[in-house]
């Protein structure tokens, strides 16, 4: 029968050998995070610095780097004992994380003045569904990322020209390959056209959010900010079609996917803590007037498609999705 452990560690120590462990992993853990361990909480969340998979390489290596050396009788107890309790990274340096942490925790609240200390088993049972519950969340953290971003319930909202943008094309009818914007690059017409689009996004970006920083370079669909942060935030939902050459680019909303679109706009904008109906309204109102006043640049190139009746009815639907999602956040406030 294989002996129960904690994280390597046997369930039946004697005091001194508790009051050793204590010692080491603090000493161990000044080491790796330059401070002495805290609140069991804290330090725990600490151990990203080291253990969290979304760390990139250059980072890690560059924090390794940083890890000073152990005392020998330290080195030599603790690698005895190994991982998961530590992780030798070479040189005479060891690493402490979440099981560590936790070991440690454990063994702090033995009364250490026994001449032996017993772990039960439901200790040992909830540190290891405590370190797997941690490590779950930091191995699925990305894609939980990825999927309030999709959803417009990222931690930080979409960049307001961005915003405009996707409305823009929205009013335009850009909702086939027939009726895409078509971006041509750094041409002429290229910039005529992109201007006009992205004038009515910034008007309207201006209207409802203030203090953008952005770069003028940065509000262009090739490579800018603003159409790629767009990308990143609809998946799908905004096709870049790149089949026409390296001169045309096709950019559109599937007509599938409108109300889609207009119900991520609607939650992405009521989480502006600032913005109101009516600041709303007249942004919307500006960008139109902005995009119409360009629309003999667009029409010269044949890239316009609006039709008044269609943008009352998306700006309407607009309206509908912000307030709905704003009264959503005032029933969940209330009842948390």
């Amino acid at each position: 029968m294989t002996q129960l452990t904690l994280f390597g560690i046997p369930t039946v120590l004697a005091g001194l050998e508790v009051s050793h462990l204590i010692d080491d992993i603090s000493e161990l853990w000044l080491r790796a995070y330059s401070r002495p361990p805290a609140g069991v909480d804290e330090d725990l969340v600490e151990c990203r610095r080291f253990f969290d998979p979304s760390l990139r390489g250059f980072t890690l290596r560059e924090r390794l780097a940083e890890v000073e050396q152990a005392p020998y009788p330290v080195y030599r107890r603790m690698t005895k004992i190994g991982e998961p309790l530590v992780v030798d990274i070479g040189e005479q340096r060891l690493l402490v994380g979440v099981e560590a942490r936790l070991t440690m925790a454990v063994l702090s609240d033995q009364a250490v003045e026994d001449e032996h200390v017993v772990i039960t088993w439901r200790d040992v049972l909830e540190a290891e569904k405590r370190a797997l519950l941690i490590y779950r969340a930091w191995s699925v953290g990305k894609l939980n990322q990825i999927i309030d971003l999709r959803a417009g319930a990222g931690k930080e909202v979409l960049q307001a020209t961005s915003v405009g943008l996707i409305i823009a094309l929205l009013i335009n009818r850009s909702t086939s390959p027939a009726t895409a914007y078509r971006d041509r690059g750094s041409s002429l017409e290229g910039k005529l056209t992109d201007d006009a689009v992205h004038s009515a996004a910034i008007r309207f970006a201006e209207t409802i959010a203030t203090g953008r920083k952005k770069s003028k370079d940065q509000h262009k669909f090739k490579g800018g900010y603003i159409i790629s942060e767009a990308r990143r935030r609809l998946a799908h939902r905004l096709v870049l079609d790149e089949s026409h050459g390296q001169s045309e680019r096709f950019f559109y909303i599937p007509e599938k996917y409108q109300q889609e679109v207009i119900d991520f706009l609607g939650r992405d904008l009521a989480r502006r803590a600032n913005l109101n109906g009516d600041i709303l309204k007249s942004g919307l109102g500006v960008l139109v007037e902005a995009f119409r006043s360009r629309a003999d640049d667009l029409a010269n190139h044949s890239v316009i498609y609006e039709r008044p009746a269609d943008t009352s009815e998306i700006l309407a639907k607009i309206m509908v999705a912000f307030e709905s999602s704003r009264r959503e956040q005032e029933i969940d406030v209330n009842l948390g």
